[in-house]
């Protein structure tokens, strides 16, 4: 039977309130299963269909996932486990992306494809959920009382789009949702990181103004203080230290090259500017100790020490350094060179004094001790003479005697020569240390070269008693702790002064012992060359022996 105008325009707006109503819903409800199961609710009431679904497909395209289902009243056993595969109708809706229907159902090749246990169905209407041309899902109607018409396949293919609209919706609701919760998990772990960095920050902020406070305090005591010179700037950043130490007010006093120099003495600032300026020409560190000025008038010394930075250019940035007050430092070391100048002349004139009683005592012992002796030989002797030859005991007694005089003349005759030998004063300095040569390897039996270049030297009386003695002392040492079979003694003289180098075979002394403040020998040796602003040198090789070099400057009186 053929509508009327009026009945078409009721369906019209029936239809236009089913689909406005769909549309509503895609913005009202929470989830795309509630939209669905409405706009489904709608397109079935239109339409007229008890029962259908609502489904989407899985991500691979080969099986739909139901979202809603309406069996029209009727109980569906199907398994909902069981997999949904798109064939027959759906596959072909899949594949075309356009809807279709069947109204003999029953009797199509498609009812193979139910599942067991499926409702009956006698019609089917199937219409695409399309999202960027793709087939993303299914609507689909039966068992419509008289079938599906083309008019239901223009109404189902709207609420198709509905639904598919609503999924779009919701799909990106979802991912607004899921973007809103990562945002707001990132915001709460950049929250989180930034409340341990600020609390990173407070605590090393603190660590920091305590090792500043630690800084400052140790640059208090030690009266060291730290700066950094900008140069392209000219502008010197001080500690709070150096600002004590020049006397000036950190806000008073604006620090540059120039305002430092005002107060560096007049007469160190030339060395100090040649120290900064080889410093940057030659980029090397540089040392320097000059005399401050404070503003006060005070006086101090300065002890201070740069080095430079550069840029990517290789152009010098930044010198920095630390300057100390060395003032007491000075003060010490110059007490301390005086009083060493001064044990050094204290022990030059005690040795002259030494060698002076030396001389003294040999020759007391030499004419008093002697002449007495020599006098009771002669008495002695006299004696002898006038004993009757029949007295045998008392002859005997009288060259037992004169045997011990004779002993006793030589003992004296060694006890002289060794305070002070003679043959040193009469004869000079070469006679005496081949006479001391010989001597000493008789006594010891180690053999003993001496070599003369010139052959003959003698040097002033001062210097060739300090090379008897320091010969002395060294053949006493060869003795004691080398070990050596021989020793080689040379004495050379020529423009540059003379030089005594005396070389043993022995074990070599070991460097400890050459610097131990306990080697009272070899400290007297060294003070015996210093006298006369000579140098001293040790060199031992263990297993190959010890050799003493000792050098003596040029002197006038020196003649060969």
């Amino acid at each position: 039977m053929k509508k009327t105008g009026l009945q078409f325009q009721q369906e019209r707006e029936k239809e236009m309130a089913a689909l406005l109503k769909s549309c509503q819903v895609i913005f009202q409800l929470q989830s795309f299963e509630e939209a669905a199961k409405t706009i489904f609710q709608s397109c079935k009431g239109l339409i007229g269909a008890p029962a259908g679904y609502v489904a989407l497909m899985t991500p691979d395209g080969r099986e739909n996932d139901v979202v809603y289902l309406d069996a029209g009243g009727r109980e569906c056993l199907v398994d909902p486990d069981l997999p949904m595969p798109i064939r027959g109708l759906r596959e072909k809706v899949s594949r075309t992306g356009k809807t279709v229907y069947e109204n003999n159902f029953r009797g199509s090749e498609w009812q193979s494809f139910l599942p067991e246990r499926h409702i009956t169905l006698e019609n089917v209407l199937f219409a695409p959920l399309m999202l960027e041309g793709k087939v993303v899902g299914l609507l689909g109607l039966g068992n419509k009382p008289g079938g599906f018409t083309q008019e239901d396949v223009r109404r189902a293919s709207s609420f198709g789009e509905h639904a598919a609209v609503a999924l779009r919706h919701y799909r990106t609701l979802d991912k607004l949702k899921r973007r809103e919760e990562e945002l707001r998990r990132a915001h709460c772990e950049l929250d989180e990181r930034v409340q341990a960095r600020t609390r990173e920050l407070i605590e090393m902020n603190e660590v920091l103004r305590k090792r500043e406070r630690q800084l400052a305090e140790s640059q208090k005591i030690a009266h060291i203080g730290s700066w950094e010179w900008n140069i392209r700037q000219d502008r010197i950043f001080w500690s709070d230290e150096l600002y004590r130490m020049f006397g000036v007010d950190r806000e008073d006093f604006e620090a540059t090259f120039a305002a430092f120099l005002h107060f560096v003495h007049p007469d160190d600032r030339e060395k100090l500017e040649c120290a900064v300026n080889a410093s940057l020409a030659e980029g090397a560190p540089y040392h320097v100790d000059v005399r401050i000025r404070r503003s006060d008038g005070r006086e101090w010394i300065m002890e201070a020490r740069g080095i430079i930075t550069y840029d990517e250019l290789g152009e010098p940035r930044l010198m920095g350094g630390v300057a100390q007050d060395i003032t007491e430092r000075k003060e010490t070391e110059n007490a301390l060179r005086s009083s060493h100048e001064e044990l050094r002349e204290l022990t030059v004139y005690l040795q002259s004094v030494r060698e002076e009683e030396r001389s003294r005592i040999a020759r007391e012992i030499h004419d008093e001790l002697g002449q007495t002796l020599t006098a009771l030989r002669m008495d002695l002797a006299w004696l002898k003479k006038k004993v009757p030859p029949e007295e045998s005991v008392m002859a005997g007694k009288i060259a037992s005697m004169d045997a011990l005089l004779s002993e006793s003349l030589q003992t004296v005759r060694k006890i002289s020569a060794d305070l002070r030998p003679g043959i040193l004063d009469d004869l000079g300095l070469t006679p005496a240390l081949k006479w001391l040569a010989g001597e000493w390897q008789e006594r010891t039996g180690i053999a003993c070269e001496v070599r003369f270049d010139p052959a003959e030297i003698d040097p002033d009386p001062e210097r060739s008693t300090a090379l008897f003695r320091i010969m002395q002392e060294a053949l006493t040492n060869v003795v004691r702790h080398a070990g050596a079979t021989r020793v080689r003694v040379a004495l050379k003289w020529d423009d540059a002064g003379m030089t005594l180098q005396i070389v043993d075979n022995g074990g070599g002394i070991p460097e400890e012992a050459s610097r131990s403040p306990r080697s009272f020998g070899l400290i007297g040796m060294r003070e015996r060359v210093h006298a006369f602003g000579g140098k001293m040198k040790i060199e031992g090789i263990p297993g190959r022996g010890t050799t003493l070099a000792f050098r003596f400057p040029p002197k006038e009186e020196v003649k060969s």
